[in-house]
């Protein structure tokens, strides 16, 4: 684990980029639900994938909190500044924008419905 992360704390992710908020943890009793849970650690989850949509590499870091100010700071030591990223449209990730990148928000649903990666061609778009 420690090869493993060395080796990937250099990698800054450039090209078509997606990205997804995550938290490991539970809920904590008589607590907040969902990302607010005190018991729930935040972290981003960013995929480079190619232009099929394959995935080149993968990195998941925690993050303090899923803000306009946080956001920006694990861009700037994350991404290349000509990324464009590509979200489910999670209102903070528009501010990778901070950071010189392109953002493109691509809400595939609302409420129960899950959210799904749309593979497309950046050229379509």
């Amino acid at each position: 684990m420690q090869v493993m992360l060395e080796r990937e704390a250099s990698t800054i992710l450039s090209g078509r980029v997606e990205l997804d908020d995550a938290c490991m943890g539970g809920e904590h009793p008589n607590g907040k639900v969902s990302r607010g849970s005190e018991n729930k650690v935040p972290f981003v989850a960013a995929i480079q994938t190619n232009v099929e949509g394959h995935p080149l590499y993968a990195l998941f870091s925690q993050v303090k909190s899923f803000t306009n100010e946080e956001i920006p700071k694990w861009a700037c030591c994350n991404l290349a500044s000509s990324a464009t990223v590509v979200t489910v449209g999670l209102a903070c990730f528009s501010a990778v924008t901070k950071a010189g990148c392109t953002h493109k928000p691509h809400v595939a649903g609302t409420g129960k419905r899950t959210e799904a990666w749309l593979w497309i061609d950046e050229n379509q778009s």
